[in-house]
């Protein structure tokens, strides 16, 4: 409907123009597609399942390339025999990828193909360890794993290659990262108890902590909760990791004493996103809008920025984001207050401060590989500024780049303009 927010290929498809686009993370089927489109054929996460436009697609997509080698419910295990295994299957999904991407650039009627591999953000994540020689969970017995995160980087490499050897010279070739990776060293796993010490989040039948907590010695608390998470462990071990984590929410959300408290951490993936109670926003609020509101959050920000690593003596924090005040507009509301950006410069296993004292929690994350938001862009074509150079910009220049390259002028639902290495610059 009118006002509502519109993807990309919606408005090059309002300028007349036909797109094939393959795999974005976290798109949608949509009705009259402008193009080609392929949700969910090789993605890491499955929200509505493999589905095209026209219907016809996937069928044709079947015959002509075949099916993706990764199941969808694959577990990526956490042995190197279950790693091994899963850099094969990485590296046949990239063969598969790149001929799906062949398939779409053959159809002379696309006016631009946009396609994700997401085979380098998996390796990213489970194959680390094995190529960080700084990782506590380094691991260089098996050569094919030590080597199986750069294999998988060369393939992709390989393949948009041989892609971009088959262009004309009047074709235009963007290749983008939307982030970097990085060892997975985060402190998530602590905020709750963060937001406990601070006597924001109380349990149902605790008594709040309290602000004015002071700390006992270093000593005792990380012998008690070594103790708690050796007791932990054994449980842990007899439950299916597939039932995890809707398990660790069921059990998580119902033990919150809505009426006492004043901030929680909302559930994502091991990022730490915090949310006032507010009253008239959240169903249970208790802090009121205004002076009480921000209070609250310059508290929070202070207390989480003077949070040190107690392994390392540096920062636990490298950075704490007011979200909606970045990203303001209508649905500002159902945003974050909060966003923590963790320093990821070593594991973090517990956190101290003057006011909190030390908080001690070690966790021991599967994955090895984590995000960092560096990401890179490479672009090849006419539309482009000629020889080499390097330039600052932000994901969320990406669409309105790709319409500039069309010829689109960018809609005011897109606040940054596009990436400045176009020949003709930015178009409103």
């Amino acid at each position: 409907s009118a006002g509502e927010p519109r993807k990309f290929y919606d408005y090059l498809g309002a300028a007349g123009l036909r797109c094939g686009v393959a795999d974005i993370p976290m798109d949608a089927p949509a009705q009259n597609f402008p193009g080609l489109q392929i949700v969910e054929w090789a993605t890491e996460f499955v929200f509505w399942g493999c589905a095209a436009q026209p219907p016809q697609l996937a069928h044709d997509v079947q015959r002509a390339v075949g099916a993706y080698p990764i199941a969808r419910e694959r577990n990526s295990g956490d042995a190197p025999a279950d790693h091994r295994r899963l850099l094969e299957l990485l590296r046949q999904g990239i063969e598969r990828k790149a001929a799906l991407v062949r398939y779409l650039l053959a159809h002379d009627d696309l006016d631009l193909v946009f396609a994700v591999f997401m085979e380098a953000h998996k390796a990213g994540h489970w194959l680390w360890k094995y190529w960080d020689e700084t990782h506590p969970d380094h691991d260089a017995s098996d050569p094919v794993l030590v080597d199986g995160l750069r294999a998988c980087y060369t393939d992709i490499d390989r393949a948009l290659a041989a892609l971009a050897a088959t262009l004309t010279p009047n074709d235009n070739l963007i290749i983008v990262s939307d982030h970097g990776m990085q060892a997975n060293f985060r402190g998530n796993h602590l905020a709750e108890s963060i937001l406990e010490r601070m006597g924001l989040l109380v349990r149902k039948g605790r008594r709040p902590l309290g602000a004015d907590v002071r700390a006992r010695t270093a000593k005792t608390t990380v012998n008690a909760s070594r103790q708690s998470t050796n007791s932990l462990d054994a449980v842990r071990r007899l439950i299916p990791r597939w039932a995890k984590p809707p398990l660790r929410e069921l059990f998580r959300l119902p033990r919150i004493d809505w009426q006492r408290t004043q901030a929680f951490v909302l559930p994502t993936d091991r990022n730490t996103h915090i949310r006032v109670n507010l009253e008239g926003r959240e169903p249970n609020g208790t802090v009121a809008p205004g002076p009480a509101y921000d209070e609250l959050l310059n508290d929070l920000e202070a207390q989480l920025r003077a949070l040190t690593n107690v392994t390392t003596g540096q920062p636990a924090v490298r950075e704490v984001f007011r979200v909606q005040s970045l990203y303001p507009g209508a649905f500002a509301a159902g945003l974050p207050d909060l966003a923590v950006l963790w320093a990821a410069d070593a594991p973090i296993d517990g956190v101290e401060s003057a006011r909190l004292g030390v908080i001690y929690e070690p966790v021991r994350e599967l994955r090895s590989g984590n995000h960092r938001e560096e990401g890179f862009l490479l672009a090849l074509g006419p539309a482009f500024i000629d020889g080499p150079g390097q330039y600052s910009g932000d994901i969320l220049q990406i669409a309105p780049t790709l319409l500039a390259l069309h010829g689109v002028d960018r809609p005011d639902q897109f606040e940054r303009e596009p990436v400045s290495i176009l020949r003709d610059g930015p178009r409103r």
